[in-house]
């Protein structure tokens, strides 16, 4: 997995989010081409459960109101314009409203490597 679909022309952040691929696959947009993500292993999902128990454990005992959320939508600052990336964790001290697509102002994002992204990662 992991390929580009390939578009004639880049699609924007705005037409990425309103696109409904309906194939089955979770894309993520990287600049301006839609590319499918592989699902992830079975060690790969309890490592990010895990990792997201415990950062949520941790920030709950410190008092804050951040919410970790796995696999968030996040715009990159730098080419905002064409790209939208999944780590597989994020953490945001903004408010979540509902139908929230990215999340806003991340303070934490975590990519675990498999051998899948590692080269790119």
């Amino acid at each position: 997995m992991g390929a580009s679909l390939k578009w004639a022309d880049p699609m924007t952040v705005e037409a990425f989010l309103a696109w409904e691929p309906r194939d089955g696959y979770q894309y993520e947009l990287v600049d301006g081409q839609p590319r499918a993500m592989e699902p992830a292993s079975i060690v790969h999902g309890l490592l990010q459960g895990h990792l997201a128990r415990q950062i949520g454990e941790h920030l709950l005992r410190l008092g804050r109101s951040c919410e970790v959320i796995v696999a968030p939508g996040v715009i990159p600052r730098v080419l905002s314009a064409d790209n939208v990336r999944i780590p597989d964790l994020g953490v945001t001290c903004s408010p979540v409203r509902s139908g929230q697509q990215t999340i806003v102002d991340p303070v934490l994002l975590i990519e675990i490597l498999s051998p899948s992204n590692r080269a790119e990662t």
